[in-house]
């Protein structure tokens, strides 16, 4: 992926056969504040936060999507910052073969690792809810922090429809709901919140 590298600074860009590798860094953004790096920028709204936070640091931020490291470099850019340095390409690539070592007195890096946890979350959540097993297994002294689980009240809903022909228990469903929706809520405003710091690609 070196091939395709660009690089980015507030005079102008260049690309990889234009610059001796590892970067001269200290000559693309003069100064002396150390530096900070971000791996998967996205749409660079923290990195722009940064740059405008701490003019005495620099960044370097490393974005492999073309849109993105094109919207980065256009908004630092009007924004006049002269702090900066944004490198397209692939980030172990990048870290391996054109960065100095040791550079960075800090590195940033989101990523969706969520794939890694998911299985035993949801294998958790099985045990933790009536497929398996009714509800009236549960001892007393749990049910009360049992019954906060909104899939634990929906599962006993089927149940009671499925092998007992009763109807559900509509109370139990109307709390299930409203876990559900504070949940919900909760989750919402908890990712806009912090949405300003995803890399949207890596």
């Amino acid at each position: 992926m070196i091939q395709h590298l660009q690089i980015a600074t507030p005079a102008g860009e260049r690309g990889l056969a234009d610059t001796p590798a590892p970067l001269p860094l200290d000559e693309l953004v003069p100064g002396d504040g150390a530096w900070e790096v971000e791996i998967g920028f996205g749409k660079g709204r923290y990195l722009l936060r940064r740059c405008q936070e701490d003019p005495d640091r620099r960044f370097l931020g490393m974005e492999v999507a073309a849109e993105y490291f094109g919207m980065f470099v256009e908004k630092a850019r009007r924004r006049r910052l002269a702090n900066w340095i944004a490198l397209r390409g692939d980030a172990l690539a990048l870290i391996s073969a054109v960065l100095p070592h040791g550079f960075a007195s800090a590195v940033h890096v989101y990523y969706r690792d969520i794939a890694h946890g998911l299985p035993l979350l949801l294998q958790i959540w099985l045990f933790a809810s009536p497929v398996v097993y009714p509800m009236s297994v549960v001892p007393a002294n749990v049910l009360p922090w049992y019954r906060l689980n909104p899939m634990a009240l929906l599962m006993e809903g089927y149940r009671r429809a499925l092998l007992s022909g009763q109807g559900p228990d509509l109370a139990p469903l109307g709390v299930a709901f409203a876990g559900v929706l504070v949940l919900l809520i909760g989750a919402y405003l908890f990712f806009k919140r912090a949405e300003r710091t995803f890399a949207d690609v890596i």
